[in-house]
Parts: C-alpha cells; structure tokens; sequence
C-alpha cells in the first residue's frame, strides 16, 4: 500500500507539472489581487451612492464564482502547450490501470468541487433537487465547453472521462455546500 501511495503521489507531481507547467503564478496572483480590490471598490462606491441595501452575500458570491470560472479558463486553457494531433476519447472508464490518468481523473474531480460548492450557495428559495440540477448542468456545459475549446485549439484531448469527474466533483461539491449550510438557510 506504501509503495502504491508514494507512486500515485509521484504521478500527480507528473501531471501537475505537465498541466499547469506554463502558467505565470506571480503573475496570475497580482491579477487576481488587482481584480478582487477593484470589484469590491465598485461595488463600496455603488452601495454608499445609491444608499440602498444591498445582499452583499450574493454579491460577494457572485464575484467569487466569476473569479473561479476565470480560474478554470486560464488553468484549462492557458499556457497549454499544441498537441501534436486531435484526439475525441468517448469512453466512460479507463481500461488500463495507469496511475497518471488515476491521478489526472482524481485532480479533475477536485477541480469541480469549489465550482459545485459555490454555485449550491446561491441564496435563492430554489429546492435541493434545482440546485444539484443547476449544478450538473453548469458543471456540464463548462465541461463540455473546456473539452471543445482544447479540442479546437489543439491543446488537449475531448475526452468524456474529464467531463464525467467534473460533474460528479460538482455535485459532490453542491453536496458538501448543503450538508455544511442548508440547515442555516433554508
């Protein structure tokens, strides 16, 4: 089991680097700082303006779920490297036992479950059943959206496993969000 362990870390070392080895870090971490206190001083300068009241907690969920879904563009579609050939990958299951493809369906699930949290948060009078629904299909159409892009850009495979550990990180994600806060706001 230790053996197996220490393999599948260094598989996702692997993919990690291969995945997200051309993004700027520094760079992406100022942007996000600029973004994050430019938003909040609009939205300050608005409220004290209008002199309405304002749902700040939908407001700051909202940026927050913008904010990530930037996230998911620059860390799925840039600095990614041309592939050499256009490959669509249909299948729902792995055949083969490889540790990186383990490690990559294992950081792709993990990657939806923010975005799944965030989205079931909405402080809508929605039933459960609506919010995991708005969850699988957001979480699907930015799937499928990622997976078209690096298709048409040449810098990743379509593959529908990614899509399937998206969606089942999404909804685990909506699921966490309501067993930590439904009973406070519903």
């Amino acid at each position: 089991m230790g053996d197996y362990l220490r393999r599948l870390s260094e598989s996702f070392s692997r993919v990690i680097k291969k995945e997200l080895g051309g993004i700027d870090y520094p760079g992406m971490v100022i942007f996000w700082l600029i973004i994050i206190i430019s938003v909040f001083l609009v939205y300050f300068i608005k409220s004290r303006m209008s002199g309405e009241n304002r749902n700040y907690f939908k407001e700051v969920l909202v940026i927050l779920t913008l904010m990530y879904l930037v996230v998911i563009a620059e860390l799925t579609v840039m600095g990614r490297e041309k592939m050499p050939d256009r490959i669509v990958r249909l299948m729902l299951f792995r055949s083969e036992n490889n540790l990186d493809d383990t490690a990559a369906d294992i950081l792709n699930f993990m990657f939806f479950v923010p975005w799944g949290f965030l989205v079931a948060l909405y402080p809508e009078k929605d039933r459960l059943l609506r919010r995991f629904g708005m969850v699988f299909l957001g979480s699907f159409l930015i799937s499928f959206l990622v997976e078209t892009v690096q298709y048409a850009l040449q810098i990743g495979y379509f593959e529908v496993i990614d899509m399937k550990t998206n969606i089942i990180g999404g909804l685990c994600g909506a699921l966490l969000s309501i067993v930590l806060f439904h009973s406070e706001r519903d």
